[in-house]
C-alpha cells in the first residue's frame, strides 16, 4: 500500500528558546531590583551613620568655650559659672550632661538655681538665679550671710537692712570637737532653715522689734530690743505662734513670753 507523504513537524524550538530567554530576563530583572534596593539600603545606612557621627561625635556640633553665655549672675559669679561649663568644651551638644552641669553650678554658694539651653550648633546659654541672703549669722567679728536653704552666700561686717541677726550654735565650737565636720554642717543647715522658717512668719512689727534670733539645737528663741525674750520652741506652727506673740505683747506685757504650745501660752 502506498504510503502518503509525512507532514513535516513544526519547529517548537523557537517557542522553547523564547520561554527560556524570558525566564532568564526575569531573573536578571529580579537581580537588578535586588541590587538597586541593596544599594539604596547601604546608602541610607551610610547617610544615617554620617549624620549620627556629625551629631554625636563631630567637633562641628561640639560645645565651643567661646560660645558660653551666662545670664542673671554678677561678674564674679559669671566667671565661676563659665569655669564649670568650660570643663565640658568639646562635648557634642546632644551628649552634653545638662543635669550634671546644673548640679555643679548650683553647688556654687552664690547660685540658687540654673537652667541650661543649647544654642546650636556649638553654644549654650546658662540662666542662673542668685542665692539671696536672708539671714546674717554671727561669726566672730563678722556675719555670714545665708540663703533660705542655709547655704552661705557671702560674709559682711554689717548686717544688711531687712535681714535678721541670727545666732546658731551648730553644736558650738567646743561641743563639735571630735564630731565630723559634715555632721556639724548638716546641723547648721537645719538650724538656719528653722531660723528662716520662724523669721518668714513674723509680722513686720515683730521683725522691727527683734534684736537677735537664736537657735540652739532645734530650739528657737527671740531676743527683743526691749530686753524681753520669746520662747518659741521648734519651727512648727510658726504662723500661729507669731499671731499669739503679737496679742500677748499688746495685751499682757511681760519679760518672758512662752509660745512653745501656742494653744496654751504663758508669760512672766
Amino acid at each position: 500500500m502506498r504510503q502518503g507523504k509525512t507532514k513535516p513537524r513544526e519547529n517548537v524550538s523557537n517557542g522553547g528558546v523564547d520561554l527560556a530567554e524570558r525566564r532568564r530576563e526575569k531573573r536578571r530583572a529580579h537581580i537588578r531590583i535586588w541590587l538597586y534596593r541593596s544599594l539604596w539600603a547601604l546608602g541610607a545606612l551610610g547617610l544615617a551613620g554620617l549624620l549620627s557621627w556629625a551629631v554625636l561625635a563631630s567637633p562641628m556640633l561640639a560645645l565651643d568655650s567661646e560660645e558660653i553665655v551666662v545670664e542673671g549672675a554678677q561678674s564674679v559669679d559669671t566667671a565661676r559659672v563659665q569655669t564649670v561649663v568650660k570643663s565640658y568644651a568639646g562635648t557634642p551638644l546632644v551628649r552634653l550632661p545638662v543635669g550634671r552641669i546644673q548640679d555643679e553650678i548650683i553647688a556654687l554658694p552664690p547660685i540658687a538655681s540654673a537652667t541650661i539651653n543649647r544654642n546650636w550648633p556649638s553654644g549654650v546659654t546658662v540662666i542662673v538665679e542668685p542665692r539671696k541672703p536672708v539671714l546674717a549669722v554671727i561669726s566672730g567679728d563678722q556675719f555670714e550671710l545665708l540663703g533660705a536653704d542655709g547655704v552661705t552666700v557671702s560674709t559682711a561686717r554689717e548686717v544688711p537692712e531687712g535681714i535678721p541677726k541670727v545666732r546658731l550654735d551648730a553644736m558650738g565650737a567646743e561641743e563639735s570637737k571630735g564630731v565630723g565636720g559634715s555632721e556639724n554642717q548638716e546641723r547648721r543647715l537645719r538650724q538656719a532653715q528653722e531660723a528662716y522658717e520662724v523669721w518668714s512668719h513674723l509680722s513686720e512689727g515683730l521683725k522691727d522689734q527683734l534684736s537677735v534670733l537664736v537657735v540652739s539645737g532645734s530650739f528657737v528663741s527671740l531676743e527683743m530690743l526691749d530686753g524681753s525674750t520669746v520662747i518659741w520652741g521648734d519651727a512648727s506652727d510658726s504662723e500661729l505662734k507669731a499671731k499669739v506673740v503679737e496679742i500677748l505683747r499688746r495685751d499682757r506685757p511681760a519679760t518672758i513670753y512662752n509660745v512653745e504650745d501656742p494653744a496654751h501660752p504663758t508669760t512672766r
